[in-house]
């Protein structure tokens, strides 16, 4: 699960998804990743709550993929 207060850049490299979740947003997870998730929200106009959904939907989808792979073998 994610906490609004860590940083942008814990939860990229704890959760590789989120990266491409916050490069769609606008989300900077590099430079700018030292801001927590709801500051670097807050700056782009985003709706937290939204964010957080997009990032668990990320992991969910990773996860499902993972497995209907793991079948096909």
């Amino acid at each position: 699960m994610t906490a609004t207060t860590q940083t942008v850049r814990e939860i990229a490299l704890e959760q590789p998804t989120a990266i491409g979740v916050f490069e769609r947003l606008g989300i900077d997870y590099c430079c700018g990743g030292r801001k927590p998730l709801a500051e670097a929200c807050a700056a782009g106009n985003l709706e937290v709550d939204s964010v957080i959904a997009a990032l668990e939907e990320a992991e969910r989808s990773l996860g499902l993929k993972s497995r209907i792979g793991l079948r096909e073998r």
